[in-house]
């Protein structure tokens, strides 16, 4: 509790200095204002002269609301605001402002001027002193080093975001902006004005749109200068942009032209660029319609005049082939001049040349990720497959696809493909601080990797892992008594994985732009848990992934084979507690086993590289295991009751799990991020218990922080044992508000919500079944937790401090689901300590 306090009084001092700075305006000199909002008002007739002056109150008689069209709406419109008011938090708290205004400017360099005079004094002492001594003097650099260190309210002050001054040069240039804009998507007749309401030192400024009526596309026609390619354009006219009917819009026209650049590329016209495309517009028409002609030009090839000045000739587009394609192994970019191959193969329309004996790649491996060949006609697509597949194989750290012309005037292209390869062996070690549901520990590992260790693409990799964990033990398992050790769980084993860049075998047949790959795991777990168990775990693993879109932004995961082998061995203690309270559940959980499961998995993602956008992320995954041993008994041995193979019980169990999470991005330093998981098995046969590794469980610094991890659940149950409480079903909810307060800084708000249940009724733990309706249905076993967290922000990794709080705890007794005291008291606050952000 002292912890906590002591940790919590530094945000309490910045509260308070912050409350003292709640005026943000409180900074601003006189005569100036606070730009504190831009809004937008939308009228369909002209403005009232007084709009220029004052808007008091919008939307009622001065400015009218009109429907507006989605693409001049007011979240688009804000893109050409030359000045915006500063960053607010939940859209309203002007944080970094607060932060700015902390302290007095003038005060502040009044303390720094001072610090500088005590600086200056203090060197001209020492310097004194050093010349008397026959020493050189402190150097003016020095000393000059010192007074630009900047002092603590400096750095305060650098942290926060400085008031936004209302300027009219930058309104202006706003309203022309966006009358440029409005123009550009067709409605040239647009009158943009503005008006700024000044009060208490503070501006808010709206921006009166008059749109007017947009101008439309009434006819499209193609004039061609070279009509030898007009049948590539009459053949899909579909596949035009622009239609009739549409509002002329200018980068509708501008993303026209790149597609037809990227068509004709892609149809052997290497020398085609976007200059060969102008659009001629005629307005004169009437009725606010346009005559679009869409004009594609001659190509234009320099010649030398006779006045020795350069001149041009128009000329047909040539199409272009490849006449050679050259592949050049460890090509060395920083020594272009010094590449010497030895060697030289032909094959398949390809030329490959390297230094040495071999070539550190299979060709055929090479050939079946490159896509252009000798005679081939040009195209662009074929030059990104080839740049993607061969990224794809992870065998080269450089790899350039240079088009040169055979000759002069000549419409043949020779290709080379320039290929510097990755350093094939390393060891290394690797150390890691783990938190696993707020279990805390510490892992060593020593990994070998082999890249392209057989010529072929492949990556095999070796790891030898030990590690140490603390975890919680119960020295009552009845009682509930805990007490606390560290480290108390040894954990050690070893790994092996090989990725093959390809399907194996290749009867799925994905295409190899969709860069499959087959993962082939081996692994060794041992874990000892003191007064519980101790365990040893075998598995191995075949797995196939690929792309199934050219986006690359859905992933389709299969497994055929996921097996282990789970051999546990219960100590007394635990095993006479089981067998006192007859709970078969826990008894058949941590039973050795065989799991013999098979599964897929589709994974969505639209993330893009601009982090001011919003995405969102979607993952369905299903699994079964023992359908093929109960089947094997089943049909050999014609009984389905053998529970087991050569002495071993099998887990025989359905699983589903569906994953959404969306990220909402408010500003550059705020974002809102919800997720939604539902998890649903079905144990069968044999023990009609999930096994450990494969049940659902809540709680830790991942799931729902306000408990501790595996101590939620099933149902209204909590733990009266250290033991993990786990079960077949699960529903969980997480909401989180994220936001930068000072540099590395960063606090979270959030609410986390869920619980697990049990699919088969258990007598040992009652009321622990998913139900509908009744006084125990899921809604009312819906543990809730609200919380605050704190996050350091390294760039390359976040260091996460989460505290929540236990509001609704469904393990109480009845009456008893809310606990409002504990919402603030940290009495019984969970503290998680986490790497990366939970989702």
């Amino acid at each position: 509790m002292l912890g906590t306090t002591r940790l919590l009084m530094p945000a309490l001092a910045a509260v308070s200095l912050l409350l003292a700075s709640c005026n943000p305006a409180k900074r601003v000199a006189k005569g100036h204002y606070l730009l504190t909002r831009n809004s937008f008002r939308y009228r369909s007739g002209p403005v009232n002269k007084k709009i220029t002056h004052v808007i008091e109150s919008t939307g009622q008689n001065l400015v009218e609301q009109i429907t507006v069209p989605p693409e001049i709406a007011p979240e688009v419109l804000i893109n050409y605001v030359k000045q915006k008011p500063n960053t607010k938090l939940l859209r309203f708290i002007p944080l970094h402002l607060l932060i700015y205004n902390i302290f007095d400017s003038a005060k502040t360099a009044n303390k720094k001027e001072a610090r500088d005079k005590e600086i200056d004094e203090k060197y001209k002492k020492i310097n004194e002193k050093r010349i008397a001594d026959g020493k050189l003097p402190v150097s003016q650099a020095v000393i000059k080093a010192k007074k630009n260190k900047l002092t603590f309210r400096e750095k305060i002050t650098n942290s926060g975001e400085p008031p936004v001054i209302l300027d009219s040069a930058l309104l202006n240039n706003s309203r022309r902006q966006i009358a440029f804009f409005l123009a550009d998507k067709g409605y040239y007749n647009c009158k943009v004005r503005d008006s700024v309401v000044l009060k208490d030192k503070k501006a808010r400024v709206f921006y009166i749109i008059i749109p007017g009526k947009p101008y439309k596309i009434a006819s499209i026609h193609y004039t061609f200068e070279d009509t030898s390619i007009a049948p590539h354009f009459y053949s899909d006219t579909a596949a035009c942009l622009i239609k009739r009917g549409m509002n002329f819009d200018y980068d509708l026209f501008q993303q026209e032209r790149d597609r037809i650049t990227r068509q004709m590329n892609d149809e052997g016209y290497f020398g085609f660029d976007k200059g060969d495309v102008y659009f001629k517009i005629d307005s004169s028409v009437g009725n606010q319609k346009m005559m679009v002609t869409i004009v594609i030009r001659k190509m234009e090839r320099p010649v030398k005049g006779i006045v020795n000045q350069d001149s041009s000739v128009q000329l047909p587009h040539p199409l272009y082939r490849l006449r050679k394609v050259v592949i050049q192994m460890e090509y060395n970019p920083q020594d272009p001049n010094g590449y010497k191959p030895s060697d030289t193969v032909h094959l398949n329309k390809c030329m490959l040349v390297f230094p040495g004996d071999k070539p550190t790649t299979k060709p055929k491996t090479l050939l079946s990720k490159i896509y252009l060949r000798s005679g081939a006609i040009y195209r662009v697509s074929d030059v990104d497959n080839t740049y993607a597949g061969l990224a794809d194989l992870k065998a080269f750290r450089y790899v350039n696809v240079k088009m040169v012309p055979a000759y002069a005037d000549s419409n043949l292209l020779d290709c080379y493909i320039q290929l510097m390869p990755v350093l094939r062996q390393s060891v290394g070690l690797e150390g890691e601080f783990d938190n696993t549901g707020g279990d805390l520990g510490v892992q060593g590992d020593i990994l070998y990797e082999n890249k392209n260790c057989f010529r072929g693409g492949e990556d095999l990799t070796f790891k030898l892992k030990g590690g140490l964990e603390e975890q919680t033990i119960g020295s009552n398992i009845t009682s509930g008594t805990l007490n606390s050790i560290l480290p108390n769980t040894v954990d050690f084993g070893g790994e092996m994985d090989f990725r093959l860049p390809r399907v194996f075998p290749n009867f799925l047949s994905p295409e190899p732009q969709d860069n499959p790959q087959t993962l082939i795991k081996v692994l060794y777990d041992y874990q000892n848990r003191p007064t519980f168990y101790s365990r040893g775990l075998f598995g191995v693993s075949y797995e196939w992934d690929w792309f199934l879109t050219r986006s690359h932004n859905t992933t389709m995961s299969i497994k055929p084979i996921e097996w282990s082998y789970d051999n546990a061995n219960l100590f007394p203690s635990f095993e006479n507690t089981i067998i006192a309270t007859n709970n078969y559940f826990l008894e058949n959980s941590f039973s050795s086993h065989l799991i013999t499961d098979m599964s897929a998995t589709l994974g969505i993602n639209n993330q893009v590289i601009k982090k001011d956008r919003g995405f969102g992320y979607f993952q369905l995954s299903a699994e079964m295991s023992g359908l093929l041993p109960f089947e094997y008994n089943v049909l050999l041995n014609h009984n389905n009751n053998v529970t087991d193979i050569a002495g071993v019980p099998y887990s025989y169990y359905y699983k589903f799990q569906t994953e959404y999470r969306r990220y909402f991005a408010l500003s550059k330093y705020d974002k809102v991020v919800i997720r939604a998981l539902i998890g649903y098995a079905v144990p069968l046969a044999n023990t009609y218990e999930l096994p450990f590794d494969k049940s659902f469980w809540a709680g830790g610094s991942d799931d729902i922080r306000g408990f501790e991890a595996r101590a939620l659940g099933p149902g209204n149950n909590s733990s009266n044992t250290n033991l993990d409480e786990i079960g077949d079903e699960k529903i969980e909810m997480n909401a989180e508000y994220r936001f930068n307060l000072i540099k590395i800084f960063n606090l979270a708000i959030f609410c986390d919500a869920g619980n697990v249940w049990l699919h088969n009724n258990n007598p040992a733990i009652p009321n622990a079944n998913f139900m509908f309706s009744g006084p125990y249905a899921f809604y009312n076993q819906i543990a809730l937790s609200p919380g605050i967290g704190l996050r350091l922000d390294f760039t390359y990794f976040v260091v996460r401090f989460d505290f929540g709080f236990p509001w609704h705890d469904p393990g109480l007794p009845d009456r008893q689901f809310f606990n409002v005291k504990p919402l603030f008291s940290f009495s019984r606050t969970a503290i998680n300590l986490g790497i990366g952000y939970p989702f």
